[in-house]
């Protein structure tokens, strides 16, 4: 999470996570521009990931990219909400 953070180009603010018995993690890292989250599933070999963030400077893609590559994904889902300004 720290390192997606950083891919991202966002600032960590905390990294809190929870780790389950007898397998699964759930994590969320708050950011400066939102937040990146990670819900895992060992025993079905998934995880659900989401990466938000906020500001023109930030890269979510680059995060994405980085926890496909960390958790070994060879399947993912991907979709992006842009945010329109009035």
């Amino acid at each position: 999470m720290y390192n997606a953070s950083k891919h991202c180009n966002s600032k960590l603010l905390a990294l809190h996570s929870h780790k389950f018995e007898p397998q699964g993690v759930t994590a969320v890292a708050m950011l400066a521009e939102s937040h990146i989250s990670i819900h895992t599933w060992p025993e079905r070999g998934a995880a659900v990931c989401d990466v938000f963030t906020c500001g023109d400077h930030t890269k979510p893609e680059t995060g994405v990219e980085y926890l496909k590559n960390i958790l070994g994904a060879t399947n993912i889902i991907c979709d992006e909400f842009v945010r329109q300004l009035d």
